[in-house]
């Protein structure tokens, strides 16, 4: 028996309580819940994310996952960070802008004729899904701009469905 603990068990808790530590702190599994990132990542792919311990690292452009309750229940959104901290974001007929620069946005398919102004408060941050037709993001007020500790992880890597397997840029 002595040799079954040392054998089986003791080394199956210490896999099992590293998976957790790696789960908790390092990367976890998303399932990504609607469309409003298509061509980018579509509804239904599954990815590891990178946890984000340090959302002023971010960039414009990332494809970021965070928390809001919309209504009442916590949801994750899988977006693209457009607007940091202290940012004018200006969206004009779908052409986008930060800081009076348009962005190149490579990865948009089908862009909207959306106009609006947005200054993006300290501590928060603006997101826009690639599908912009179909994404509720930070232009509408039941996501708005997201506070930093909302912020959990960069998109790292599709595994599923097998033939996207790849990195999410």
């Amino acid at each position: 028996m002595k040799n079954f603990f040392k054998e089986w068990v003791f080394p199956m808790a210490a896999v099992f309580l590293l998976a957790l530590l790696i789960q908790r702190f390092i990367f976890f599994h998303v399932l990504v819940p609607t469309g409003s990132m298509i061509p980018t990542i579509n509804e239904g792919d599954r990815m590891l994310v990178l946890r984000e311990h340090f959302p002023d690292k971010l960039k414009t452009g990332d494809v970021v996952v965070f928390k809001i309750w919309p209504d009442g229940e916590e949801t994750l959104y899988v977006k693209r960070l457009i607007g940091t901290p202290g940012d004018q974001v200006s969206i004009e007929n779908g052409i986008v802008s930060v800081n009076g620069k348009v962005l190149e946005e490579s990865y948009i398919k089908r862009p909207d004729n959306y106009t609006g102004d947005f200054s993006v408060p300290e501590g928060k941050y603006f997101f826009l899904g690639d599908n912009r037709g179909d994404s509720k993001d930070s232009r509408y007020p039941e996501v708005g701009f997201i506070d930093e500790e909302h912020i959990l992880a960069k998109a790292g890597l599709r595994f599923w469905p097998l033939n996207n397997l790849g990195l999410i840029k």
